[in-house]
């Protein structure tokens, strides 16, 4: 019986054409102006250049890369959150999303999210999406300072001492579910309008919606 769900974001719960033409499109525009103005007192910038004009260089080569490196994504989710604050920014959620995890809820399941987004930056997507801040119905927030979503390590420790067959891993990341299985979590791998076409699935079971998710 899964007991937890674990979800991704990105082409799992919202759609990649939102992350890549909003939020990463409104952090681009605005890279120039946030150095300019944080370098001297954020340490993210620091790490990533001695000087204002070598960090805003590396954060370009970075973005240009779809980089998930820490320092960089903490850039990314401070220009983010302010656009948040600024109501410029509302995240996208599949219709079924909410659904589901309220069915999750429901049947006494706790939910979770693991995404390379820093944990601030994921918590700014749940709490400004079309239907309000629902914060409130997860339990905890992961991002790479566990591990990179490829490697097993990480899902060792995000389930801890619990059973990892009471959990359930659901991404649009084939190499990700990969590490997840290793650990003995059950996968599903998400595909969703605009996702990457994955020829081989390994077997690994296929949700086109969350409609028949926690329905049993």
């Amino acid at each position: 019986m899964v007991k937890n769900l674990l979800l991704d974001i990105e082409g799992t719960v919202g759609s990649i054409s939102f992350v890549k033409e909003n939020l990463f499109s409104y952090a681009e525009k605005r890279y120039k102006d946030y150095v300019e103005q944080n370098y001297n007192s954020d340490e993210h910038l620091q790490a990533l250049g001695n000087s204002p004009e070598s960090a805003l260089s590396n954060i370009q080569k970075l973005h240009a890369e779809g980089s998930k490196q820490l320092h960089f994504k903490h850039v990314q989710g401070s220009i983010w959150k302010d656009g948040y604050q600024k109501n410029e920014l509302v995240s996208h959620l599949f219709p079924d999303v909410i659904p589901a995890i309220e069915r999750a809820l429901q049947s006494g399941a706790k939910v979770y999210i693991y995404s390379s987004g820093s944990v601030p930056a994921q918590k700014m997507y749940f709490a400004h999406t079309a239907s309000g801040n629902i914060l409130s119905f997860f339990s905890g927030f992961y991002d790479t300072n566990v591990g990179l979503k490829t490697e097993s390590s990480s899902y060792k420790k995000i389930i801890g001492d619990s059973n990892p067959r009471e959990w359930l891993f659901l991404s649009d990341n084939i190499k990700e579910l990969q590490a997840a299985q290793k650990t003995g979590l059950h996968v599903g791998l998400v595909v969703r309008p605009g996702n990457d076409i994955v020829s081989e699935n390994d077997g690994i079971p296929v949700y086109h919606s969350f409609d028949y998710l926690f329905t049993e």
